[in-house]
């Protein structure tokens, strides 16, 4: 059983490399590294958050979600809102340029995959998808 942990183990962190590589490839006229392009991605989906909570849900520090934040804000990508839960960390939404080049990136990424055929049936994929999460769940629960 520890073998085959370390061999998914391996194959999602190899995985997780070839799609950051693919992703800056991909995106590389937009000018953002994929670390900030998911926090784009994470705004659009649960909209206006606060740092803290943007760290928290990636299982990073704060201070790294800040550093990018203060990129896309350098770049007007992201516009802060009243926070009313707490008066020193204002809420961040996508500006409009931030939510249309979240949707370029979307779209480029989606146009990939659509080029490309994966040989597994669903019910695989499936499989997959909920083993990840599992695994996700078990390690985070100590």
């Amino acid at each position: 059983m520890q073998d085959n942990l370390t061999q998914l183990f391996n194959e999602v962190r190899l995985l997780f490399n070839t799609l950051v590589s693919v992703g800056d490839e991909l995106h590389q006229e937009e000018g953002i590294s994929m670390g900030m392009r998911g926090v784009l991605e994470f705004l659009e989906r649960q909209g206006p958050t606060s740092v803290p909570t943007i760290a928290r849900s990636r299982n990073v520090s704060r201070q790294n979600i800040q550093v990018m934040v203060n990129a896309l804000r350098k770049q007007k990508l992201l516009k802060e809102l009243p926070n009313p839960a707490h008066a020193n960390s204002p809420l961040l939404g996508l500006s409009e340029s931030g939510d249309e080049m979240i949707q370029r990136m979307n779209q480029r990424e989606t146009d990939l995959i659509m080029t490309r055929t994966l040989p597994l049936p669903s019910e695989k994929i499936e499989t997959a998808i909920d083993v990840l999460k599992q695994v996700r769940a078990t390690i985070r629960s100590d």
